[in-house]
């Protein structure tokens, strides 16, 4: 019996012209947008530049942090634009959070535009009072590369002429290499991936 009521009510949903008409629309738009989109995503994102002031440990194991980079936040589309409800950049060393900066000032970019973003890391952690991540810190050190990962969370939303996509957040993963021996005092990156 209530298979029988629910193939009634779809027969009554598709002899039904208006809700026909909004669901076709709705399909549409989605599979219009659906197509839109390349498999990578519509944003591509760079990090460059970066520049290593400090980076060493105190007595007490408190980490003292300063360095920045630049970000490049590329919109690949032709066809969608992207708003930024707001971004967050945060450090880590050895998997320990050392730092974050947020940009909360919501911004549009357009189609094919480009955003550079330059955050600043300054401050103390207390990420080493294991004594594992200090054995780390030490080798890493000696060794004269500093590896640390910067990951972007971003609240995002999407609009295509005068449809907007639901905000949603993503996390992107970038890797920098600070190398700081008595040769060199360079920095590498490592490029940044979505997750």
């Amino acid at each position: 019996m209530a298979r029988i009521s629910s193939r009634l009510g779809l027969i009554n949903i598709l002899h039904n012209p208006c809700i026909l008409i909004v669901w076709l629309i709705v399909l549409t738009t989605f599979i219009y947008l659906w197509l839109l989109v390349p498999p990578g995503g519509v944003v591509e994102y760079h990090v460059y530049s970066p520049n290593f002031v400090e980076f060493n440990v105190s007595t007490d194991n408190v980490l003292h942090y300063n360095f920045t980079f630049n970000i490049t936040v590329q919109n690949l589309n032709q066809k969608i634009g992207v708003y930024y409800d707001q971004i967050e950049a945060v450090a880590y060393y050895h998997g320990e959070k050392i730092g974050n900066v947020t940009y909360s000032t919501p911004f549009f970019q357009g189609k094919t535009a480009a955003t550079f973003l330059n955050p600043v890391f300054t401050g103390s952690s207390t990420a080493l009072r294991d004594s594992s991540k200090l054995e780390d810190f030490n080798r890493e050190e000696k060794e004269g590369t500093f590896r640390i990962v910067v990951k972007l969370y971003l609240w995002t939303r999407y609009k295509f002429m005068f449809f907007n996509t639901p905000q949603h957040q993503q996390e992107i993963r970038c890797q920098i290499w600070f190398h700081v021996n008595s040769y060199r005092n360079t920095t590498t990156t490592g490029g940044c991936r979505m997750r």
